[in-house]
């Protein structure tokens, strides 16, 4: 997943539960990244406009649950990127080569068929990238080995995707702290984590410059360029791992007063948003339980 891993837990000494762990998210990127030969988006994505392909339950799991996403956030999400994301491999593609790639960017040309677990993209050129929901589900399939291993204390961190898994071995909630967006050696905030997932989307941490301008790896599936509504980080914390992350990549494209509007028609979902102007915004779940530490 492009990324480092860590699982801190507390329990046996065995580590066969913790290396299952580790293999169980191994398996999720093998079956889901765009960019293993073998894997079965690969294979849906070489098969677009010419038929369905049948997939295992996890990965027709995680694209329904991705289109799920992008239908409640108007497509602010959307998981059939990948013809922009390839395009913005180049340092400053040209508009016109984006709006060809946004031609085939449209969640709703996926058909799924639960019956057969098939998956189809209904156009040549379209892609699937499963990179902003995926890399969550990985998490949450660890902690889900953990569980059946009976450890109950656990802490799994894939690249700023987290799972808090029960509590800190002295009965206190796990303590994570957000990245400040615009220093990389301090952080912005403290939250408390028992039993949910944190993830944390931002302009800061995948990026090019040109002539000075900052260009984000988090794309807006409606104009094709790195999204620009006045946020530079997005935190969620949900029940799971794959809605936090999914949730905080679409946060950041719908901005300040959209997203918190979301938020907060959302039972057990909550949100911290930093703007371009250093304020930063928690929604009302928050508001008694997160430490700020300052701009």
């Amino acid at each position: 997943m492009d990324t480092h891993v860590t699982i801190v837990w507390y329990g046996d000494e065995d580590t066969e539960a913790v290396d299952r762990a580790f293999r169980a998210m191994k398996d999720v990127e093998q079956r889901m990244s765009a960019y293993e030969p073998l894997s079965e988006v690969t294979a849906i994505n070489a098969a677009a406009g010419e038929g369905a392909v049948r997939v295992s339950e996890d990965t027709f799991e995680v694209i329904a649950l991705a289109l799920e996403v992008a239908e409640m956030t108007g497509g602010t999400f959307d998981p059939t990127v990948f013809p922009l994301v390839e395009i913005w491999q180049q340092p400053l593609p040209s508009q016109e080569a984006i709006d060809e790639a946004l031609a085939w960017v449209d969640h709703q040309k996926v058909i799924l068929d639960p019956d057969t677990q098939q998956v189809e993209l209904l156009e040549t050129g379209m892609g699937l990238d499963l990179g902003g929901i995926a890399k969550g589900y990985a998490v949450d399939r660890a902690a889900q080995e953990l569980r059946r291993a009976g450890i109950e204390r656990a802490l799994i961190d894939a690249g700023g995707d987290l799972y808090g898994l029960g509590q800190r071995i002295d009965d206190t909630p796990w303590r994570i702290a957000v990245q400040h967006p615009r220093a990389g050696d301090r952080y912005l905030v403290v939250v408390p984590l028992v039993e949910q997932a944190v993830v944390t989307s931002g302009d800061y941490q995948r990026y090019t410059e040109v002539a000075g301008v900052r260009y984000h790896h988090i794309y807006d599936p409606r104009t094709g360029w790195p999204a620009d509504t006045g946020l530079i980080s997005s935190t969620v914390l949900a029940p799971s791992a794959d809605w936090a992350d999914g949730l905080s990549t679409a946060l950041f494209v719908l901005g300040l007063r959209a997203a918190m509007e979301l938020v907060e028609r959302l039972d057990g979902v909550e949100a911290l948003l930093v703007t371009t102007e250093g304020e930063t915004w928690v929604s009302s779940g928050l508001e008694d339980k997160v430490e700020i530490l300052g701009w």
